[in-house]
């Protein structure tokens, strides 16, 4: 296993193992005390790993709600944000509770930005499973939607 310690306000930490996902309930429990997490995947990454991650989560003690979206870049919109907004809400998540972003690119700007937008933010922890989000959109907090202006124009840091 590697770890990671990235300096930032708050700072976080990456890790990096083979196998690592039947233990992100572990991961997760090292973060914070039990609650909620919603699980935010797309619709090809929940076939391959979703039950991994859920059984994993809800062994620590953590209670899970899933949501899945439709896979690709034309589903990083303003709607897919508003449908996960209103899951989180319809689930009366509440602030100490937690979105764990499992998938690509997509799914992480689009669940990371709707952490960062829901309750004026909860935690969010990032679940790269593709070798561009591990190294690009899941680590530095950007977050972002597409507009039809233009790619990545609503967002933030968090």
């Amino acid at each position: 296993m590697a770890k990671v310690n990235v300096n930032t306000n708050p700072p976080y930490e990456v890790i990096i193992e083979d196998g690592a996902l039947s233990r992100l309930g572990d991961c997760l429990s090292s973060l914070k005390e039990r609650g909620r997490v919603a699980v935010i995947t797309d619709d090809v990454v929940d076939k391959m790993y979703a039950d991994i991650a859920t059984r994993s989560i809800e062994a620590a003690g953590f209670s899970v709600v899933k949501y899945v979206m439709p896979h690709g870049e034309e589903h990083k919109t303003l709607g897919t944000l508003g449908g996960i907004l209103d899951f989180l809400a319809a689930n009366e998540l509440t602030r100490t509770d937690t979105v764990v972003a499992m998938g690509g690119g997509v799914v992480g700007d689009t669940a990371g930005f709707a952490a960062a937008c829901y309750m004026r933010g909860i935690d969010c922890v990032q679940v790269p499973t593709t070798l561009l989000s591990a190294i690009d959109s899941s680590v530095g907090g950007k977050t972002a939607v597409n507009l039809s202006a233009g790619k990545n124009l609503a967002g933030t840091f968090h």
